[in-house]
């Protein structure tokens, strides 16, 4: 039996990258670092597939374009799967909650 989710998810595909990229298994680009793309979004979190194994806890600043707005917000990596990573939002600015809420209800 699958443990209950805190709250519900919607699938939708957006291309992450991690704006504050020094670690070796990351390439530096002038957007920020491809890190992957998203697969389920929540009000806490983000499921992102990506090759990117960062260590359990490790803190990431990610970004991402919804409309014409581009979105940061630092992360704690929670959790490894076998195709991605398990991130939540830690202390997300206003403008990345109010955007969040825009993903969320774009699948309703």
């Amino acid at each position: 039996m699958e443990p209950q989710r805190r709250s519900r998810r919607v699938n939708v595909n957006l291309f992450i990258g991690d704006v504050t990229s020094k670690d070796d298994w990351r390439v530096p680009t002038v957007e920020g670092t491809p890190l992957g793309v998203t697969r389920d979004w929540n009000e806490t979190g983000v499921f992102i597939e990506t090759n990117a194994r960062p260590a359990i806890g490790t803190i990431v600043e990610i970004s991402f374009v919804w409309g014409d707005e581009s979105v940061r917000s630092r992360a704690r990596v929670i959790r490894h799967a076998t195709d991605g990573i398990g991130l939540e939002f830690v202390e997300p600015p206003g403008e990345f909650t109010v955007t969040v809420g825009s993903i969320l209800a774009s699948e309703e």
